[in-house]
């Protein structure tokens, strides 16, 4: 994963020195092409790494399961979804927010659809989160809206986001084992950086 950004690095245009008749042409164009909208939205992604995703990394994790497979993939950036928390929150009882707002960069978060998510399946997991070596904090939410549904994905999974706010491990919703393999297994001393 290092070598291949040391590679792209190599390659961004605002890492390579420039001649001089390549100069002169960047600053006279880069001012008409800013003023362009839909150039700056572009470039902000490029630039923040926000349509980067990390789906061949060990970290990203698919099982799968009888669902359909939708929404975030193990490896990309969790969406940033409009979601209701289960659970109140300071935004108060049953008040729509930003799914991002919700994440923290010390804490793994495991997101859940509140409707799939029973008492019984809510219990199994809190212990496996409970159980395991780094603080995960299970989150149950219901979408807020069908763009919201869509992102999030098969309701029948769970999603574990890394504090980066990547979605780590894709599983079916009883597959608890695999939950707590995946927090304890080989790699979970590299994912120690969420540790409390």
């Amino acid at each position: 994963m290092a070598l291949r950004y040391i590679r792209e690095m190599r390659f961004n245009f605002m890492e390579l020195p420039l001649p001089p008749l390549a100069h002169r042409a960047f600053i006279a164009t880069v001012p008409a092409a800013l003023a362009r909208s839909g150039f700056r939205r572009r470039l902000d992604l490029r630039l923040s790494d926000l349509r980067r995703h990390h789906r061949d990394s060990p970290l990203s994790v698919r099982v799968p399961g009888p669902g359909r497979g939708s929404g975030a993939r193990a490896g990309d950036r969790v969406p940033d979804a409009l979601v209701v928390p289960a659970e109140p929150g300071p935004e108060g009882p049953g008040e729509a927010v930003r799914l991002q707002r919700l994440l923290g960069y010390g804490t793994w978060t495991l997101v859940v659809h509140a409707g799939r998510a029973d008492a019984v399946t809510l219990g199994a997991l809190r212990a496996a989160c409970a159980a395991v070596p780094v603080r995960v904090r299970p989150l149950a939410v219901t979408p807020a809206d069908g763009r919201a549904a869509a992102a999030l994905g098969d309701p029948g999974e769970l999603r574990l986001v890394r504090p980066d706010g990547y979605v780590g491990l894709v599983a079916p919703l009883g597959r608890v084992d695999r939950l707590r393999a995946y927090l304890t297994g080989p790699a979970a001393g590299s994912r120690a950086a969420g540790r409390a």
